[in-house]
Parts: structure tokens; C-alpha cells; sequence
């Protein structure tokens, strides 16, 4: 499809098709995106300012991209602009990120491939409007680790970003992927959307902080027999706003899936964590878990979880989920303090075991002085 057809996609599409109503509540700002259509493309870039992004093999800029010390059997390549998506473009901002796109790039991971470091992948952040497209290819047999570090900054300006992932895991082969979607003032929409061979098996671990509007999506399909998704999260919100949605569908027996989400609310920040996990009628004996549980730190945040099963067959292992928003009250902080900690310094110890909830501090080596740099 051209880039023109695209642009007409994006006229006549909606955000979303079900409008917001008592029983169905979506929570994205759409407004915020209203501009992506007009701004100007992003003619400089910002770098993520983490020490992680130094180690990058793949860099995706403002209109040009860069390899680093590729690991051997990983390769990249430009796929044009006029590249069709593997997926139905279903939303306005999709059509967006497609009439917009430039050089999105396909990275293939040749079968048989075992790396002891991982693949870093570093997307800049940039003034005005930037789209950023990966089509990733994990050949079979092979136990990979990739780390995506997404940045987003309006740096003073307006700025909105689209940044998605998309591919195939083949059969056999473990992946983990370590994403830091990491934003900052800007209107983004973050979406990754992978399909699962037989025998394979993804382990995502998200540590996500709040632009202006920060949309995080991620959807795993399931496709053959006795694969498997794990997701674990930390998700911040200080004075902006999130949507997160985790999607899994099960479409082959023996799979199995297992999100568990720990986010926290600062500042007017709002925080939404929606976990949906549908159970085909062909995926008998698969086992699916949510747990997701929100907590605001401040009186004027807000938080919700909605996890939601939806089970076509009555042959399953296991279908279960849990859900909790609390808050900390002001005799714990009141407790805290009295033992010689400020208030911030309180603060921020609750936002580290929860920061620290996706286990990528101590993967990564991050320190958590530079994330809360970035929330604060």
C-alpha cells in the first residue's frame, strides 16, 4: 500500500472502534496523537541517556540508521518505504506510523544461533514526529537476547513518536527481550506484536516510564504447540499517563502464558494495566496466568488494572488472574520518615522495589539513579 493510501487510511480510521462507555473504558489520550499527521518529521535525534544505549548494535535515527559490532548470524536490512506490514492495520495511529514511516529495517537471526551478549537495539528519540519499524526473524534452534531501548523526548517542543516491533520466533528457540520504553514529555505509541513457533519461548521483561501519553502495547500469538510467553513489568508514571495492554492469544495446544505487572503512580500521573488472554478452542491443555497489581504513591494519581480471561474450551490446565490497586498510606511514609528518611527519600525507596519488580536493574546493570533521572 502507498504512502498516500496510507494517509487516506489514516482520514477515515477511528483511534479505537469501541467508544468509551460505563462498561468499556479505554484510557489513552487520543487528542495527544491529533498532530502526528501534521508535525514535521524529526530532523535531530536525542540519545537515550542510559548507559546501556553506549553498547548499542543497531541505532535507528532520525532518518538513517547504523550498525555496531554485529554479533555474528544477526543481520539488518532496509526494507524500503513502501513495505507492507505482516499484520491488519486496525487504528488511525497504525495508519499514521505507516504514511509516515521511513527505512524500517528488518533484523534476521540466522537458525542455530546461540549469543552470549546481547543484540542492543537503540531508538533515538527526536523533535516533531518520528516512526521507528523493526521486523524481526528468529531463526529456529536458536537462544538469543535482545534489548530495545526506546526513547522519547519533546525536549521542550511538541513531539510525538510510533515505535513498533513485529515478527516470528520459529520453532525452538528461546528469546528474551529486555524493552525500555523510555519517554519523557512526548505523545508515544509503543507496539510490539509477535507470533510464537512450536516449541518456543519468549521471555519479556518491560521496564516502561511515562511520556505526555504513553500508549504500550504487546501482543504474543501463540501459534505452535507447547509455546510459551512470560511477561514481567515495571511500569512508572510520574506526572504523565500510560495505557499499558498486554495481549496473548492461544491458538495450539500446550501453551502456555504468564504476565505479571507491578506498576506505580507519582505526581498527577495515571497508570492503566490491561492484561487480556483469550484461549482458542484449538488449545486444549494450555495454561494462562495475569497478576497485575497498581500502586499510587500520591492523592491526586490514579491507577486501574483490568486483567480478563477469555476461555474457548473446557480442557485447560490452569486459568487465572488477580488484580489490586492500593495505596500508600501516610502512616507508612510518616513511618519512614521518623526514621531519619525525607519524604522523596521514602518515596523513592517504594519506587525502587517496584522499578526493581522487572528484574532488569541487575540484567542490565542500570543503575536506578538513571531511570528515576528520567521520571523525575
Amino acid at each position: 500500500m502507498s504512502k498516500q493510501k496510507y494517509m487516506e487510511l489514516a482520514e477515515k480510521l477511528p483511534y479505537q472502534y469501541i467508544k468509551d462507555s460505563p462498561t468499556v473504558k479505554y484510557y489513552t489520550d487520543w487528542r495527544k496523537y491529533d498532530k502526528a499527521l501534521i508535525l514535521p518529521k524529526s530532523t535531530r535525534t536525542l540519545k537515550p541517556p542510559i548507559k546501556i544505549a553506549e553498547k548499542a548494535n543497531i541505532i535507528l535515527g532520525a532518518s538513517s540508521w547504523e550498525t555496531r559490532n554485529l554479533p555474528e548470524k544477526v543481520s539488518v536490512e532496509e526494507l524500503g518505504d513502501d513495505y507492507e506490514p505482516g499484520f491488519n492495520v486496525e487504528s488511525r495511529i497504525q495508519a499514521i506510523h505507516f504514511a509516515r514511516l521511513e527505512k524500517p529495517v528488518k533484523i534476521t537471526i540466522e537458525p542455530y544461533t546461540v549469543l552470549d551478549e546481547p543484540v542492543v537495539i537503540e531508538s533515538h528519540g527526536g523533535d516533531g514526529f518520528l516512526a521507528h519499524h523493526i521486523v524481526l526473524d528468529v531463526g529456529a534452534n536458536s537462544d538469543v537476547k535482545i534489548v530495545l531501548v526506546e526513547y522519547a523526548s519533546s525536549n521542550g517542543g511538541e513531539s510525538v513518536k510510533t515505535f513498533m516491533v513485529e515478527g516470528r520466533i520459529t520453532e525452538n528457540s528461546n528469546v528474551s527481550i529486555y524493552t525500555l520504553p523510555l519517554h519523557r514529555g512526548a505523545a508515544c505509541y509503543h507496539y510490539k506484536r509477535l507470533r510464537l513457533g512450536e516449541n518456543s519461548r519468549i521471555e519479556s521483561r518491560i521496564l516502561g516510564l511515562a511520556g505526555l501519553m504513553s500508549h504500550f502495547r504487546e501482543d504474543y500469538e501463540l501459534d505452535g504447540s507447547n509455546s510459551g510467553v512470560e511477561v514481567y513489568g515495571s511500569i512508572v508514571a510520574g506526572n504523565g499517563r500510560i495505557d499499558s495492554i498486554t495481549n496473548i492469544v492461544h491458538q495450539a495446544p500446550r501453551t502456555k502464558s504468564l504476565v505479571l505487572i507491578r506498576g506505580v503512580v507519582l505526581g498527577k500521573g495515571l497508570l492503566v494495566h490491561r492484561g487480556v488472554a483469550r484461549v482458542t478452542p484449538r488449545a486444549q491443555w494450555s495454561s494462562t496466568s495475569i497478576d497485575s497489581h497498581v500502586s499510587v504513591l500520591s492523592e491526586e494519581g490514579k491507577g486501574y488494572s483490568v486483567p480478563m480471561l477469555e476461555i474457548q474450551t473446557g480442557r485447560v490446565l490452569e486459568a487465572r488472574h488477580s488484580t489490586a490497586v492500593t495505596s500508600i498510606e501516610e502512616d507508612q511514609l510518616f513511618y519512614m520518615q521518623s526514621r531519619g528518611l525525607s519524604k522523596r527519600d521514602a518515596e523513592k525507596i517504594l519506587v525502587e522495589s517496584i522499578i526493581g519488580y522487572s528484574g532488569l536493574l541487575e540484567r542490565l546493570e542500570l543503575s536506578l539513579d538513571e531511570i528515576l533521572t528520567i521520571v523525575y
